[in-house]
């Protein structure tokens, strides 16, 4: 099978005038030529946006990730694993936004108490997404819930395996839906509600950040005192 050509899609180069003109109206960022390219890069040549861009608002003014399709359940569900000390599987991507979110996420459960592992499917032998032979290895290790992050969501007869093998599944992705989801617990921010459009372009990694998110709001509110003496800053 012959490769496929790389594609690349190259950003115009901004002018010295253009550069200039960015800087002037933003003198206290201090933005060098190339931040203000990259800047640009990313669609932000507007100050006020950039401006929105380097200095986010405060994470309580963020939506409500808990609207979000499907974060509730799953969050109930992992409290529930928490609780009664069942093992977490975090199964994520190979790539640098499954890696990071399968971090984020792993980390971030066991911070919370959650006894968790990490699970990256390796590139050439086992491909992209969930596969059979991977979850009969996770189930035959005890696991009773797997999180999938940034893959998953296309994954419907693998997550019908599963449940078969006794696992109790729940994916967060952020790709395009398919025309049918899997039967488990979905989390994707494609999957529209309104008052959470700024979460429609997430990363995988966003998508697993917002679902730390919502299960700090709810432990907040439901077992506080697993939360004392937590930094929660190292979480946000």
């Amino acid at each position: 099978m012959e490769p496929r050509p790389a594609r690349w899609e190259v950003s115009p180069t901004l002018t010295p005038d253009e550069i200039f003109s960015i800087q002037g109206k933003l003198p206290h960022r201090r933005l060098s030529p190339l931040i203000v390219q990259l800047l640009a890069n990313r669609g932000l040549r507007d100050p006020q946006e950039i401006e929105c861009f380097l200095e986010p608002p405060e994470i309580d003014k963020l939506p409500d990730s808990m609207l979000m399709v499907g974060v509730s359940r799953a969050v109930d569900r992992i409290c529930r694993a928490m609780a009664d000390g069942e093992k977490i599987v975090v199964y994520g991507d190979f790539d640098a936004d499954g890696v990071t979110a399968t971090a984020l996420l792993t980390l971030s459960l066991r911070y919370l108490g959650g006894d968790a592992e990490p699970y990256v499917p390796h590139r050439i032998a086992e491909g992209y997404g969930l596969n059979v032979a991977a979850l009969n290895t996770i189930a035959g290790t005890g696991a009773k819930l797997i999180i999938t992050v940034d893959c998953g969501i296309s994954n419907r007869q693998e997550a019908d395996e599963a449940a078969r093998l006794g696992l109790d599944l729940i994916v967060t992705d952020h790709h395009t839906l398919p025309a049918e989801l899997p039967d488990v617990i979905c989390i994707n921010p494609k999957q529209h509600v309104d008052g959470c459009e700024d979460f429609e372009c997430l990363a995988g990694v966003g998508v697993a950040y917002q679902l730390v998110r919502a299960l700090i709001k709810c432990m907040r509110e439901t077992v506080p005192e697993k939360l004392h003496g937590k930094n929660l800053r190292r979480l946000r």
